[in-house]
């Protein structure tokens, strides 16, 4: 390494060589605290292929994993639409001002900042980073007839240790304080998405990054 480190630096590359090993992170919003794993590799997973309304006129389904809650699909991710105080009002302007004012580290989640990677006056995609391994949840609201449709889901694993539940939570508070309906998630409308949160964060962590390790992810604490 030190003979490479010294060629790189000779031929100037050396910090894009750097940069390869170790990228920044995603965003520039996160705690301070940040800064203490700005080397330490991500592990950001693949944005999904289904983003935006599918062919129904709906956000993507979730599928069988605990990580995920979607205005469609079955019932143990279901949420229920969300509606603005006035169903003719500036439902993304508001949903906009909200994600804007969203403070990175509460509850323990999204250290790592987000950021708003598309708005429109219908649709709003934003991404969200965990601190320490940059792990990245896509989350997406789309407004139909006076209604607004609510999909927020991590890219890896099957666990998520509560994170989509307390984003959307802390969400969908700041919304009823300005008169919306959006129901929290609770532990009696998901028995099934609660009983997964006894596990450890390093019970997620083997389930994310061994996969080979933890051919039954819905019990981690079985993996090697």
């Amino acid at each position: 390494m030190p003979i490479i480190a010294r060629r790189l630096a000779a031929a100037g590359l050396l910090r894009t060589f750097v940069a390869a090993l170790f990228p920044a992170a995603a965003f520039d919003n996160g705690v301070p605290e940040m800064a203490l794993y700005r080397m330490q590799p991500k592990n950001p997973g693949t944005p999904p292929d289904q983003l935006g309304l599918q062919g129904n006129g709906k956000l993507a389904r979730c599928d069988y994993e605990q990580h995920c809650f979607s205005t469609s699909g079955d019932e143990s991710h279901l949420l229920t639409l969300w509606k603005p105080k006035q169903a003719s009002s500036d439902a993304i302007g508001e949903l906009l001002e909200t994600i804007k004012a969203y403070p990175p580290g509460q509850g323990g989640i999204d250290k790592g900042g987000f950021s708003i990677i598309q708005a429109s006056a219908e649709y709003l995609y934003v991404q969200f980073e965990s601190l320490k391994h940059g792990f990245i949840d896509d989350v997406e609201f789309a407004v139909r007839d006076g209604e607004v449709q609510v999909r927020s889901s991590s890219r890896l694993g099957f666990l998520d240790l509560g994170v989509n539940a307390k984003r959307l939570n802390w969400i969908s508070a700041a919304l009823r304080a300005k008169g919306w309906t959006a129901p929290a998630i609770t532990r009696v409308d998901y028995p099934d998405y609660f009983e997964t949160l006894f596990f450890t964060f390093d019970d997620y962590i083997r389930s994310v990054l061994r996969p080979l390790d933890c051919p039954v992810p819905t019990i981690p604490t079985q993996c090697k």
